[in-house]
């Protein structure tokens, strides 16, 4: 995910330049830092660390929920600020309505990236309290719940985050592909 979030970052600077540099630096570093904060909060989730993976020995460990609660809402915090960062030099641009048009939906996809992840929050406060975190919680799957509750996991979330960041590379496909047709007839 942080991959992701900075290749978005470096395709808003190589766009718009200087003019939104600090804003990109300053969430390139929050970006970093979230992702060191998960790594050591992983880590270092149990006293002793063996803890995590003996949990006969004696200690103590931080809730699994409670830190995954931390993760997404900061995620989704970034996310949006990600997300929100380019649209007014957006709107400013001087590109035809219709084009207006593309890139607000390229920032709708995103925004139902965001809209998994708060999915994905409500799920995960819902069940703060069990506490059988195995495989529900961590494998990349979806799983059907009750029949109707579809609950969204590790992948939905990503790919679309990563699809959205490969829309604008798209863009020469297939202007190609309009090229080469008009070519043959």
């Amino acid at each position: 995910m942080t991959l992701i979030k900075f290749s978005v970052l470096l395709f808003y600077h190589r766009v718009f330049g200087r003019k939104y540099r600090s804003w990109l630096i300053v969430l390139a570093s929050l970006s970093i830092i979230w992702r060191i904060v998960i790594s050591l909060a992983s880590a270092f989730q149990s006293t002793p660390v063996a803890n995590s993976w003996k949990p006969e020995l004696p200690g103590k460990c931080i809730p699994y929920l409670n830190i995954f609660i931390g993760i997404q809402c900061t995620n989704i915090a970034l996310d949006i600020a990600i997300l929100v960062l380019p649209i007014f030099a957006v709107m400013k641009l001087q590109m035809s309505t219709a084009k207006k048009y593309n890139v607000g939906g390229t920032f709708s996809i995103g925004g139902l990236s965001i809209i998994f992840a708060a999915v994905r929050l409500y799920i995960l406060i819902r069940d703060q309290s069990k506490t059988d975190v195995s495989c529900k919680y961590f494998c990349p799957i979806i799983f059907l719940i009750n029949g109707n509750q579809i609950l969204i996991r590790g992948v939905v979330e990503p790919a679309i985050e990563l699809f959205c960041a490969c829309i604008p590379c798209l863009a020469p496909l297939h202007h190609t592909g309009r090229y080469l047709r008009k070519l043959k007839s």
